[in-house]
């Protein structure tokens, strides 16, 4: 007796950039990415995850560059999206029938195949769509010795790919849906000193 199963899917993905700078002071990037996924039913297969960030060079402002303090300073802001498509099978939205040997209950219980169909579907499941957005600094002073960043950030999920439990007399595998929520927020700080004394540095 032999028996063999094999799988395949796949993922096509485009990636666009533009980058925009002013008077070495003023900084803008925009990026978009789109991504198709087999694992999708045919219509909902594209994500499209736009993205932007924006730097402002503030030490390079005179009326900065007259304090004579920060060495570098920068003041940032970002937002991106992205997607996700984990936790799925590659045939998810395509419902299956198992087949299996069995007695028809009915005529004299002759002996066959049963077919029983073993999932249940959407058709309306797609990417996940994760949302990043960003406020941050970075600076130096004191002749670049001491240096850091401070960020304040956000990310939110409102489309999760997750199981949902169903009573048992659904009697059938229910499907992966966009039915989750995730928030996440906080702060980052880095802050460190360099300096050299002779032919010692830390």
């Amino acid at each position: 007796l032999a028996s063999g199963q094999g799988n395949a899917w796949t993922i096509n993905s485009f990636f666009s950039r533009i980058n925009y700078a002013f008077n070495n002071k003023y900084l803008l990037e925009a990026t978009l990415r789109a991504d198709g996924s087999s694992r999708f039913d045919p219509n909902y297969r594209w994500g499209y995850f736009p993205g932007a960030n924006a730097t402002w060079r503030v030490a390079e402002e005179a009326f900065i560059k007259k304090l004579n303090f920060f060495n570098d300073l920068k003041l940032r802001a970002s937002y991106g999206e992205m997607g996700n498509q984990s936790g799925i099978g590659p045939y998810d939205y395509i419902e299956l029938i198992s087949l299996y040997p069995g007695y028809y209950p009915f005529g004299n219980g002759q002996r066959g195949q049963l077919a029983t169909q073993s999932n249940l579907v959407s058709k309306s499941r797609t990417w996940e769509t994760i949302i990043s957005k960003n406020i941050g600094m970075d600076f130096s002073m004191l002749r670049d010795r001491l240096y850091g960043s401070l960020d304040y950030f956000w990310k939110n999920n409102n489309n999760m790919l997750i199981p949902i439990a169903y009573p048992s007399a659904l009697g059938i595998e229910a499907p992966t849906t966009n039915s989750g929520k995730l928030a996440i927020q906080g702060w980052e700080l880095n802050i460190g000193w360099r300096d050299q004394m002779g032919d010692f540095s830390y």
